[in-house]
């Protein structure tokens, strides 16, 4: 059985993964996407402290 932490972290490091991806290409993207990327570094860090806490 999976604990909800390693659900949280899993999730944690794939928006992270996703996120540094959209960075990298960030040329390639409008700015709708750089926004995209500042949301997912919010929710990385918001899902991190849950992480911390649990």
């Amino acid at each position: 059985m999976v604990s909800c932490q390693e659900v949280k972290v899993d999730l944690y490091l794939k928006s992270l993964d996703l996120a540094q991806l959209q960075l990298r290409n960030y040329q390639q993207h409008s700015l709708k996407d750089i926004w995209t990327v500042i949301y997912f570094f919010k929710v990385n860090l918001r899902l991190y402290l849950i992480v911390l806490r649990t």
